[in-house]
């Protein structure tokens, strides 16, 4: 079953779609569904990311205040809608697919005024969140 989500998460991009070629995302701020049982609960991910024609790579502070690396895919729905798979470091060991590696699904809307915009994100029962897009 892990090695079909990881498939899964890589062919994201290969599915026709329209969308902007190049991408980059500054900044995170988040709203955790649970909010207890932690050392530390981090809701401002100061996330760096770029996304060129539907993969994505980046690095931010994760919610347990530890540093993520971040690779995955992007497909578009239209109207600003889409799905994002990721295969990320830094979260705890009872999360993970393969050994440091968690598999982290995303339900994005991302709109534009011109070349600036926001992403907001819902990670299905965990988050909502929202940051800085920039298109090229």
């Amino acid at each position: 079953m892990k090695l079909i989500l990881i498939l899964a998460c890589l062919a994201l991009p290969f599915i026709p779609q329209q969308s902007n070629a190049y991408e980059a995302y500054l900044g995170l701020k988040t709203y955790h569904f649970d909010r207890g049982g932690r050392d530390c609960l981090n809701e401002e991910h100061h996330l760096v990311a770029v996304k060129v024609k539907g993969y994505q790579v980046g690095t931010y502070e994760n919610s347990q205040c530890r540093r993520s690396y971040l690779v995955g895919s992007s497909h578009d729905l239209g109207h600003g809608f889409g799905v994002d798979m990721g295969l990320v470091t830094g979260y705890p060991s009872s999360m993970h697919i393969v050994k440091g590696i968690t598999l982290i699904p995303m339900v994005t809307y991302t709109k534009y005024w011109g070349r600036f915009g926001f992403k907001a994100i819902h990670v299905p029962t965990v988050l909502v969140g929202a940051g800085l897009a920039v298109k090229f």
